[in-house]
C-alpha cells in the first residue's frame, strides 16, 4: 500500500470472477481497458453507493485487480465506497452491477498518456500494448505526494524493455518535506 505523508493508502484487491461472470467483447479481442462500477452496502440513509474503478482482467485465474485508494470515513460526508472496499474481508462478496469496456487506437505509433494517481494502473497496460506493437509512448504521471506513487516497478520494466520509446514524467503537486 502506497500513500502519501498523512494520506490516503493505496490498496490492489484481488477479486475472483463467478463462474457465470461474462466479460463484454471489445477491441477484436485485444483487450482494452475494463471498467465496473462497485456497489457498496446502503449506510446512513446512503443508498446506491456505486463508484467506477479500473478492472486489470486475468481471464486465465479468472481474477481481477482494483487499484483503490482507501478514503477513510463514509456516508454521511461522502458515498464511502472505497472505505467499504478498504474492509472487506478475504473470502468475501463484492457487488459488481456493471462491467464495460472501453478502447484505445491500437494503431497509433506515438500516444501520450495522462494518469492521475492510481489512474496510473490503467495507463500502464495501454502503454505496454502499444510499446509492445511498436509505438512510442511519452506519459505524464501526475500524484499529489511523492509517496502515492503505485506500480514503479513496472513502469521501470517498461522503461528498461522499451529504451528510447517510453518516457516518462512524474509531477508531484504537494512535494514532501525535504523531496525538493
Amino acid at each position: 500500500a502506497a500513500g502519501g505523508p498523512g494520506g490516503p493508502a493505496v490498496h490492489r484487491l484481488r477479486l475472483s470472477l463467478p463462474g457465470a461472470a461474462r466479460l463484454p467483447e471489445c477491441c477484436g479481442g485485444g483487450g482494452g481497458m475494463v471498467h465496473v462500477h462497485v456497489r457498496a452496502p446502503d449506510a446512513a440513509g446512503r443508498t446506491a453507493r456505486l463508484s467506477p474503478y479500473s478492472a486489470h482482467v486475468d481471464l486465465k485465474n479468472r481474477t481481477f485487480d482494483l487499484y483503490v485508494k482507501i478514503y477513510p470515513g463514509g456516508p454521511p460526508d461522502h458515498n464511502g465506497v472505497s472505505g467499504y472496499l478498504g474492509g472487506v474481508a478475504v473470502g468475501e462478496g463484492v457487488h459488481v452491477p456493471e462491467v464495460r469496456v472501453w478502447d484505445w487506437h491500437r494503431e497509433s505509433v506515438r500516444a501520450g498518456l495522462v494518469c492521475f494517481g492510481v489512474g496510473a494502473s490503467e495507463c500502464l497496460g495501454s502503454a505496454a500494448d502499444l510499446l509492445g506493437a511498436g509505438a512510442e509512448v511519452r506519459m505524464v504521471y501526475a500524484s499529489r505526494h511523492t509517496g502515492d506513487r503505485i506500480l514503479l516497478d513496472e513502469f521501470r520494466a517498461l522503461l528498461g524493455g522499451h529504451p528510447g520509446r517510453f518516457r516518462i514524467r512524474h509531477c508531484v503537486s504537494r512535494p514532501d518535506e525535504g523531496s525538493g
